[in-house]
């Protein structure tokens, strides 16, 4: 149960940043045309607190002390 457990979990986080990914990606495209555009660069932040927060709360990381 465990280890399918913790698959299903990685395989969703895996999902998720893909689409977290995708959203940097496209964020940090636009920023090039638009470098003062904060919300664009809080879109940015999101994104890549997400991937490492969920990366962390699924035990893929090890949370820095």
């Amino acid at each position: 149960f465990h280890e399918t457990y913790k698959a299903e979990r990685v395989a969703a986080f895996l999902e998720e940043a893909a689409e977290h990914l995708t959203t940097l990606e496209e964020g940090l495209l636009k920023l090039e045309a638009s470098p003062d555009d904060k919300e664009l660069v809080n879109g940015i932040f999101r994104s890549a607190h997400s991937i490492k927060g969920t990366s962390s709360r699924i035990q893929l990381v090890q949370p820095r002390p």
